[in-house]
């Protein structure tokens, strides 16, 4: 029996030994981010977005063992390079573990399993496993800035585009942000109607689907970009449609079951769609059997003469770092934040007798978003027209999946329009100047003038890129990632400057820096 042929029946199933290599990946793999499996399962859990993450590892096992023969012909020398890069990425795990950035952690689970992939069989190995290895991806959640961001956007095309398929029905309808008014029924866009749900798992779909769709290159990249507008707008229909039974049948008809309903059907309703640009682009390509568009593409194996050992020095190297590195994180204890003591937020607009502060409470599904362990809206001076909005939140500690949403984002999504943007140094009594955030928005014939910063440990900062960096640096040396988002808005009078506007912002700047420590600690 030739050494190929060997090798040939051992990963037939005739033969122990690749069961056993497997086994010892998983194992590893496994012991090290035993944390980050965890973490995965919870936001699959957690976020309807993510719950198809459960089906990304066992569709990629399914793709690499129909292509178990062209992975045995391309086993080829082991590479010391995944030695180094698994190093690497355990680094990079252990400082996700100590920062609680779960983007550290999903990323050197990715990166740990094409490394062992490398270091096991060498780039042609790698070469024909990409894809499948490529397809975990979709697994992992997107960092909350990105996601944050993203869902914002998805949440103003959407209304936009529910509005515009409403009025093809001539119901007269009205957009105020992403509140949808149709007389005697308001139709919100939160977060969850923004279509993320759809896209995120329809993106994995669209992948898989190019990966399996038999034609060129540049058609399988069309087939996967496709995905982006038909989710957004069949997402656009389904808010349309839930309008326009409100108005036809009932508003009781548009809610509950019927509203869940309508997600699957428009989910499945997309598949059809692109299962149909994939039968369009056959039949463009003269397929004989467009219908039939997709396929396991044929993979070339390397053809290599099958190395002498499987059990290399690379591929135990990085078996025994995994394993180091997962018995490291287990024996280390958890370290638990410091969260310093302060007052509560809801008596700083009485710090100065003469704001006559009015305090706002917000509506319990508001404060779920916001997620703050303490918060304050005031207006100061309410019975003059020239009155100013005190808002602070407090997050005794920020991670990932827990952080500011930042107000160049969700100032749209309340029908306001950002008009200047800019960052300007404002006067302190004492001390150097704060550097703010200063926003112009108009809505209406209504304009207001907008400060913005936050404050993390003595340090005021309005650079948001800048504060995450902080973030990462304070909690991975000091253990410590409280802090807050301060912003002060007023309105702009009709034949107001906006440079009195600024002085009136400027001025309740200047008297709360002074105090704010008590309730945002250095």
């Amino acid at each position: 029996m030739t050494a190929q042929t060997a090798r040939d029946e051992a990963v037939g199933g005739r033969s122990p030994e690749p069961w056993l290599i497997i086994g010892a990946m998983v194992s590893a793999v496994a012991l090290a981010h035993w944390a980050t499996i965890l973490n995965l399962i919870e936001r699959w859990i957690s976020q309807p977005e993510y719950t198809h993450g459960f089906f990304i590892p066992a569709i990629s096992a399914s793709v690499l063992w129909a292509r178990r023969d062209a992975i045995s012909r391309s086993i080829g020398k082991p590479s010391w390079l995944g030695v180094v890069l698994m190093v690497v990425s355990c680094a990079v795990l252990i400082t996700g573990v100590k920062t609680d950035t779960y983007a550290l952690y999903h990323g050197a689970l990715l990166v740990a399993v094409f490394e062992l992939a490398l270091a096991f069989g060498g780039w042609s190995l790698v070469r024909v496993t990409a894809v499948p290895l490529a397809f975990l991806v979709f697994m992992v959640p997107l960092p909350p800035f990105i996601s944050s961001a993203l869902t914002l956007e998805l949440q103003n095309i959407s209304s936009e585009l529910g509005v515009a398929f409403i009025r093809l029905f001539q119901i007269p309808v009205h957009l105020e942000g992403n509140i949808i008014d149709l007389g005697g029924y308001q139709l919100g866009i939160v977060e969850a109607c923004s279509g993320l749900r759809y896209l995120i798992p329809f993106l994995s779909l669209g992948f898989i689907g190019a990966y399996l769709y038999r034609g060129p290159l540049w058609q399988k990249a069309v087939v996967f970009v496709a995905v982006i507008p038909i989710t957004i707008v069949m997402n656009g229909a389904r808010i349309a449609m839930i309008g326009v039974i409100s108005q036809v049948v009932g508003i009781s008809y548009a809610e509950g079951f019927l509203h869940y309903l309508e997600g699957w059907t428009v989910f499945i309703a997309c598949i059809a769609i692109l299962y149909g640009v994939m039968a369009s682009l056959a039949a463009l390509n003269g397929d004989p059997n467009p219908g039939s568009p997709l396929r396991f593409p044929h993979v070339r194996p390397a053809g290599l003469e099958p190395p002498a050992r499987l059990w290399s020095g690379p591929f135990l190297a990085s078996l025994a770092i995994l394993t180091a590195t997962g018995a490291y994180l287990l024996a280390t204890p958890v370290t638990h934040r410091f969260v310093p003591d302060r007052a509560e937020l809801i008596g700083l607009p009485y710090e100065n007798p003469g704001w006559r502060p009015q305090i706002h409470q917000l509506d319990r599904d508001t404060e779920d978003v916001l997620g703050a362990d303490d918060y304050v809206i005031a207006d100061l001076n309410p019975a003059t027209t020239s009155q100013v909005n005190l808002y602070v939140a407090y997050l005794d500690y920020q991670r990932d999946n827990r952080s500011w949403h930042s107000p160049q984002q969700c100032i749209p999504g309340g029908g306001w329009t950002i008009t200047a943007l800019s960052r300007v140094p404002v006067a302190n009594a004492d001390g150097p100047p704060t550097v703010v955030n200063r926003v112009v928005i108009t809505k209406g014939g209504g304009k207001q003038l907008v400060y913005y910063w936050y404050r993390q440990r003595g340090m005021e900062i309005a650079d948001e890129l800048w504060l995450r960096l902080l973030l990462f640096r304070d909690g991975l040396i000091a253990n410590r990632t409280d802090g807050a988002l301060v912003r002060l808005t007023t309105p702009v009078l009709p034949d107001e400057e906006l440079s009195a506007a600024d002085a009136r912002l400027a001025a309740v700047l200047a008297e709360i820096n002074p105090v704010l420590p008590e309730y945002v600690p250095d």
